[in-house]
């Protein structure tokens, strides 16, 4: 046999692999509550996005979805008397409270061993930086290729709980109206759906945000002020302790001797990045954007991820799960043969796999969807 790696027939099969999981798994697709009241959008593979429809039930949402096999499907986090219309004319009812973890906004040290930029025009490889051109050929046509390894989950999950333990012990959300999802490609979506939520504007959103990211925090408006005496640091600091949700944090994490000492040596302006540095520690590291945008579509819970082929899917138990196990749209079998441009090391269902640049391999149906989504390699076809 002859093998060829056929670019045209990509699309093709993605969209086919698409088509098999949605009619294999359709039933597993119950949308969110009030769906009636949601916008409904979705990306084709021919990556137009359309957007403005409704549905009136999860029957009809399902049919839509078999109908034109989405590379992407979305509800809005909002609820409307008529999603279908323009924004303008939707008729906003409320909103639930949506919040995005993504590893790529962390800023981990990882990222240097397995984020890349590919030069489109000569093939060449380099570090992620910020790069304009291609060091070897001079080109602008350049492509980020962003991954995601166990660090870059597991830090993702510690945002998640940081979070979690802010809605139930600060906020005072009830857990069961807190759901954690993994977004099907870098990172966890935390969606709260109860009705003390829903009426939140956007200023009250943003001022959620803050509190989330700790912003505002300084030593003046913790009531520290100039010329204070020992005593009076004292009782402040103790007094600080005891007061509940970023105070109490703070000051558990700073002793009483190391806020006195730095008061000591530079006064409001050395305490303040103090205070600073430990709020670096506690803030949850959030996508800003999503968690203010009431108008935000968000990725139906059962769907594949356009970039990876994985399922958007609920974490039952945050500490043990994995991506690369839990979320697999696919099963083994049948093999794909690929031919593999350039892959850092893997861990696809608990195995290793280091891919050799230009190499054509054999692998399981599922890591060979998630490499051809993400651009990593080309479909062989045998002939």
């Amino acid at each position: 046999m002859l093998d060829l790696t056929v670019e045209p027939d990509l699309n093709e099969f993605i969209y086919r692999k698409f088509r098999e999981y949605y009619y294999r798994n359709i039933e597993t697709i119950t949308g969110p509550p009030q769906i009636e009241s949601r916008e409904i959008g979705y990306l084709t593979f021919s990556n137009a996005m359309v957007r403005h429809l409704s549905v009136r039930d999860v029957g009809e949402l399902r049919s839509l979805i078999l109908r034109v096999i989405p590379r992407g499907i979305f509800a809005s986090v909002a609820y409307y008397s008529h999603p279908a219309l323009p924004i303008q004319d939707k008729g906003f009812l409320g909103a639930d409270l949506f919040l995005d973890i993504d590893a790529d906004m962390l800023d981990l040290p990882c990222k240097a061993k397995h984020d890349l930029v590919f030069c489109l025009a000569c093939d060449a490889i380099q570090a992620v930086s910020e790069v304009t051109q291609c060091s070897s050929c001079g080109s602008t046509n350049l492509k980020t290729q962003k991954w995601t390894c166990g660090n870059c989950v597991q830090q993702a999950k510690i945002e998640v709980a940081k979070a979690l333990k802010i809605m139930q012990e600060e906020l005072g959300f009830d857990a069961q109206d807190i759901s954690v999802y993994f977004s099907g490609n870098r990172g966890f979506h935390i969606l709260v759906t109860s009705t003390a939520v829903q009426d939140l504007g956007q200023q009250e959103r943003l001022e959620l945000l803050d509190y989330f990211l700790g912003r505002g925090i300084n030593a003046t408006a913790l009531g520290f002020r100039d010329n204070m005496n020992q005593k009076e640091l004292s009782s402040l600091v103790q007094r600080l302790r005891l007061d509940g949700g970023w105070r109490t944090k703070l000051f558990a994490d700073l002793s009483e001797q190391l806020v006195l000492e730095s008061y000591k040596r530079g006064g409001l302006n050395e305490l303040t990045a103090l205070l600073q540095a430990s709020v670096e520690r506690h803030k949850v590291r959030l996508d800003p954007v999503v968690t203010g945008d009431l108008h935000r579509l968000a990725r139906l819970e059962g769907s594949l991820h356009e970039d990876t082929g994985l399922i958007k899917i609920r974490c039952r138990d945050l500490t043990k799960f994995d991506p690369f196990t839990e979320a697999v749209a696919f099963e083994d079998d049948p093999q794909v043969k690929v031919k593999v441009k350039f892959v850092p090391i893997l861990y696809w269902k608990g195995q290793e796999y280091r891919l050799a640049r230009d190499t054509v391999v054999r692998l399981p149906q599922g890591l060979a969807i998630y490499l051809l989504c993400k651009g990593a390699a080309s479909l062989v076809i045998e002939q």
